[in-house]
């Protein structure tokens, strides 16, 4: 089922959404094993002299984590003026102490040993590219040469299996030159920052559960236009048009994944349109300026987030609502400093950083709930409530339960959707 509505905060653009059939879904088979297939995910960290401390020990201790969370022995180019790419994450987690962090940084070294390992394994991959400042001879021809180098066997490979990069800066790096490289691949990377070695744990953890667990969705109307979305949810997918597609007279798309599945759907304007819905839209938009987001927040507060009959929909309406008036805050403070005569690079860094932020939003978002079902689930198999259950038997006739549903007129477990009543009237051993 796909299903479209017209933003009331934009003037043209649209929001459809895709209920994806359960065989697209998690059914029997993780996300992660479905996104990633066969893509090999491979760690480049800066390990120059300004890494010391504890900038390096952080990642060094949060790629050990991840070794141990996942077992898998992804590839650790480490690189300053030299690159080494003969670690990886379980030789790190084995040795004693962390990675050494000393000399300068060569760009250079690091794109020509990316270059050398594609050219070896022309197969997908993921690079997860991290920095903490700049090249010894930003300006130099050597730099210039292996980009120019990279880019070229990169233009190649347009048909082959996808190249990512994402980004992890952190402290004095260039915004520019940091968008750059997550534009390298055969698709465009995501882009985290930060200015304390602290947040790098988080940065790491939030790009490896992303990369192990997108997936690529590409999306054709019957009027011919294409778009193309990342998901990690295995139940929906859900994209913006441009201000120009008038969906009105488009009655059906088809959805390619990326094993090259291919399914029609037919496409129907929503009637339903749901607190959950408004803000799945507004969660994608990435305001250009002040004005833009004062329209945001202007329609975020009219939101009824409290309307949900559904607990865990209405526990996760709640907390998206407060994630982007947080995420328009912040972008309000940014466009503020971006007036004065000289802007920080830091606020540039920031800026750039905040319009990838809704994704690994989602993700932790999402992490965070399925945890509080696991811990209610997991309290209820280790508890014994049979007394309260009969005693809600005893109490509950069918003449009180009546009284109730004037009062509300569906009560219904969330979870099974059965009438709470009838569960409360089974016979329990």
């Amino acid at each position: 089922m796909a299903e479209y509505f017209k933003l009331p905060c934009s003037n043209q653009q649209n929001y459809v959404e895709i209920k994806l059939p359960q065989s697209v879904g998690s059914t029997g088979t993780s996300n992660a094993a479905v996104a990633t297939g066969g893509t090999e995910i491979v760690c480049c960290v800066d390990t120059s002299g300004s890494m010391a401390g504890s900038p390096i020990h952080n990642v060094c201790e949060v790629l050990r984590d991840i070794y141990q969370r996942t077992q898998k022995d992804y590839r650790l180019f480490a690189y300053n003026t030299q690159t080494d790419t003969k670690r990886t994450l379980k030789t790190l987690s084995e040795q004693n102490g962390d990675l050494q962090a000393s000399g300068g940084t060569s760009f250079a070294c690091i794109f020509t040993a990316i270059k050398d390992f594609l050219l070896q394994n022309p197969s997908s991959k993921t690079f997860i590219f991290m920095t903490d400042g700049q090249d010894n001879e930003p300006n130099g021809q050597t730099l210039k040469k292996s980009i120019d180098m990279l880019k070229l066997l990169l233009s190649g490979m347009t048909n082959s299996p996808p190249i990512t990069f994402h980004v992890i800066g952190f402290g004095e790096v260039n915004d520019q030159f940091l968008n750059q490289i997550r534009t390298f691949g055969t698709r465009q990377g995501l882009f985290r920052y930060s200015t304390e070695s602290k947040e790098l744990q988080n940065n790491f953890n939030d790009m490896f559960e992303y990369a192990l667990n997108v997936r690529e969705f590409t999306i054709k109307l019957s009027s011919g236009k294409t778009y193309t979305t990342n998901s990690i949810d295995n139940e929906t997918v859900g994209f913006l048009t441009n201000d120009d597609d008038d969906l009105s007279t488009i009655t059906e798309l088809t959805l390619t994944d990326d094993t090259t599945t291919t399914r029609n759907f037919c496409l129907t304007q929503m009637k339903n349109v749901r607190p959950i819905h408004l803000l799945r839209a507004l969660n994608l938009i990435s305001p250009q300026n002040e004005e833009h987001v004062r329209s945001i927040q202007t329609y975020l507060n009219t939101i009824q987030i409290t309307n949900s009959k559904n607990l865990m929909e209405r526990l996760e309406v709640e907390q998206m609502h407060k994630e982007i008036d947080q995420r328009m805050m912040e972008y309000r403070q940014l466009f503020t400093q971006l007036k004065m005569h000289q802007v920080p690079e830091r606020v540039k860094l920031q800026l750039s950083a905040l319009r990838h932020d809704p994704i690994f939003a989602d993700a932790q978002r999402k992490k965070k709930l399925d945890l509080r079902i696991n811990k209610n689930v997991d309290y209820f198999k280790k508890t014994d409530i049979s007394g309260i259950l009969q005693g809600y038997k005893d109490s509950i006739t069918s003449d009180t339960w009546q009284m109730i549903k004037q009062q509300k007129q569906e009560w219904v477990d969330v979870y099974s959707n059965e009438d709470i009543y009838e569960i409360f009237t089974y016979t329990y051993v």
